[in-house]
């Protein structure tokens, strides 16, 4: 490296036109020029300087993107799905047919494979009636209606929630679970 520049009235400001830190003195007047001013300037404090300044910007930059760099196909999708279900009668009976109507709408963004299940469930938490149709493909922003029907017991009383939910169906992962309307026996 090149020792500093001494006249009679101390330290030399003036930069030097050859050497290897000569091109990043005039890439970075600033920082020379603030180096210039302390007293002792030697060239190797810019160089070290200018590498503290580069590694902040790649780790901030890096820190930055670590977020896209990490997401995979598989965190990206986005399953989503929509139920409505009617009950028919709308007062059920027991010891009478209960028909549910469901219309399942896919809000996802691409096309899946799911199991369905449609299930009646008892205030206490017991099921009182179960549904599943397997590997159902389903669409980005496609509706599926049916209509389903069960025997209640005679002796069913009180009130029952029915439940949607969607399942991978290679892996079994819950994608959705959507309350339904809640119904009462007469």
């Amino acid at each position: 490296m090149f020792p500093p520049f001494r006249n009679a009235k101390g330290p030399d400001t003036r930069t030097p036109t050859k050497g290897p830190n000569h091109l990043k003195r005039l890439v970075f007047p600033a920082l020379s020029q603030n180096l210039a001013r302390r007293s002792q300037w030697s060239p190797g404090e810019g160089e070290f300087t200018v590498r503290v300044l580069l590694l902040t910007i790649v780790v901030l930059l890096s820190a930055a993107c670590a977020g896209e760099y990490s997401a995979t196909p598989e965190e990206l999708a986005r399953y989503e799905f929509f139920a409505e279900v009617q009950v028919n009668p709308t007062a059920p009976v027991a010891g009478r047919m209960v028909n549910l109507n469901l219309e399942l709408s896919s809000r996802s963004n691409q096309l899946v494979v799911v199991d369905v299940i449609l299930r009646a469930v008892r205030a206490d938490g017991s099921v009182m009636h179960e549904q599943v149709w397997r590997q159902v493909t389903f669409h980005p922003e496609e509706v599926w209606n049916l209509t389903q029907g069960f025997l209640s017991r005679t002796d069913e009383r009180g009130a029952f929630d029915v439940v949607i939910e969607t399942r991978e169906s290679v892996s079994g992962k819950v994608l959705w679970t959507g309350p339904g309307p809640t119904y009462a026996f007469r």
